[in-house]
């Protein structure tokens, strides 16, 4: 005698969240740190790898960003910026953007500064 097959969408949802276990954890934030030059701050936390690429008239945040507590400044030099994913640093920090010529939040993109979170995960 056959077992009747079961069709729930009960068994289709657990199917479907056990199948989420074995993908892999979303990639972290790169920890980067300001000095006192707003143009190599911007090379440094923006352009460098994993983030990117930068060119002569725009800059991509293509990489999860941690900023310490404190302040940066970045220069875009009349680049454009588009943010394409996390920039995050505690709610006690200043983050100084200068000349851009625009600045674009993409769908993925978002900026953070959380009063409960004090110290990026490298301190």
């Amino acid at each position: 005698m056959r077992m009747p097959v079961v069709r729930s969408p009960f068994v289709l949802l657990a199917f479907a969240s056990a199948s989420l276990l074995f993908l892999p954890d979303r990639a972290s934030a790169v920890a980067r740190s300001c000095g006192g030059d707003a143009v190599a701050n911007t090379a440094n936390v923006l352009c460098a790898p994993p983030s990117g690429p930068c060119t002569a008239t725009a800059v991509t945040m293509s990489a999860n960003i941690e900023l310490p507590l404190g302040v940066c400044e970045l220069d875009l030099g009349g680049r454009s910026l588009r943010i394409e994913r996390t920039l995050q640093m505690p709610g006690e920090s200043f983050f100084w953007l200068r000349n851009a010529s625009s600045i674009t939040i993409a769908p993925t993109g978002k900026l953070k500064a959380r009063a409960d979170y004090l110290r990026p995960s490298n301190e």
